[in-house]
């Protein structure tokens, strides 16, 4: 929905990840390797102005990296959905087992396991079109490249220390019913931010921009 709300205005670049969407498995297996891949994308389409990026859940774990290698290259940046933390030894376990459940089960293992942390509490039944639309985006990605980014997840450098250092204008969104990166915890995260910006999206989990689409949408193009 944010494509589509601000690609009448703007040019709207959303790219699909190694391995996810139309993406070909590539060789990016950390977060900064990811990085490196959206700088890399961003130089072949020549794109030469700073950009706002915007992070959402993993995306977040990709845009911390982007914006240490390349700050002149961010105007402003967004954070939703997501943490600066790394994980602990039992998150990344974890996503080790999915990893290989996915390898051996499918997409479908993915999307199953996380399912009752995606969402507010109504969403399921209220909104049953938004979570068919998840579960057709993880089926679009490959197994192999969920089973990479889980592991890149697992490994992803902890940014909560160098906060400070981020000199852009910064908003951070999260859903007001989000399990996974709840709003204490970003709040924390925009408390370390000096430019930041904090907002809680009403009537949504961890999924906030697909959930209530136009709050998002009114406090990005705000």
């Amino acid at each position: 929905a944010q494509i589509d709300f601000f690609k009448k205005s703007y040019r709207v670049i959303a790219p699909d990840l190694s391995g996810f969407g139309k993406s070909p498995m590539g060789k990016a297996t950390t977060m900064q390797e990811f990085a490196d891949d959206l700088d890399k994308f961003l130089g072949e389409r020549a794109v030469n102005e700073p950009v706002t990026l915007v992070g959402f859940s993993m995306g977040g774990y990709i845009s911390f990296p982007f914006y240490f290698a390349h700050p002149e290259k961010v105007r402003a940046l967004v954070l939703c959905n997501t943490r600066a933390i790394a994980d602990s030894a039992e998150v990344a376990a974890g996503r080790e087992t999915l990893a290989k459940k996915v390898l051996e089960k499918g997409q479908i293992a993915a999307f199953e396991t996380m399912l009752p942390k995606l969402f507010a509490k109504n969403t399921p039944e209220a909104r049953g079109d938004i979570v068919d639309a998840v579960k057709h985006m993880a089926l679009s990605c490959s197994k192999e490249g969920i089973a990479s980014a889980l592991r890149a997840m697992a490994t992803r450098t902890d940014y909560s220390s160098q906060l400070k250092k981020i000199e852009c204008p910064t908003l951070l969104l999260v859903g007001s019913e989000d399990t996974i990166s709840t709003p204490d915890e970003m709040n924390k995260i925009a408390e370390g931010i000096p430019k930041a910006t904090f907002r809680t999206i009403a009537n949504a989990g961890h999924m906030a921009p697909m959930e209530n689409a136009g709050e998002v949408n009114n406090l990005l193009q705000e």
